[in-house]
């Protein structure tokens, strides 16, 4: 999706690693609330972000939560959140990794 551009790679990464955590959190407080049509929008915004780095397992499990959000079963859109939040934490690591070595300090 990025065409080789490193710049534009991480202009990617910074906006993701301020947005995921948010969107994970607004998906987490949706679900507790038991708001699924705020969860399923939650859970496909976090999908396009994860999909623009490429992250496909990541993104598969955030298709999961939002189908089930859309479908109003609660219950599993929680268990995929438990499911989903693991998998954002590793993504994060690696983007922050990544961001360090692209620019070290």
């Amino acid at each position: 999706m990025i065409g080789g551009d490193e710049e534009l790679l991480h202009d990617v990464v910074t906006i993701a690693l301020e947005e995921l955590s948010r969107q994970l959190a607004a998906l987490r407080d949706a679900l507790a609330a038991g708001d699924a049509p705020t969860a399923r929008r939650h859970a496909h915004t976090m999908k396009g972000t994860v999909a623009t780095l490429g992250a496909g397992a990541v993104r598969e499990k955030a298709l999961e939560v939002e189908h089930a959000a859309r479908d109003a079963d609660l219950p599993s859109a929680r268990v995929g959140l438990e499911a989903l939040e693991p998998l954002v934490g590793r993504l994060l690591e690696e983007l922050r990794r990544y961001q360090a070595g692209a620019n070290p300090a």
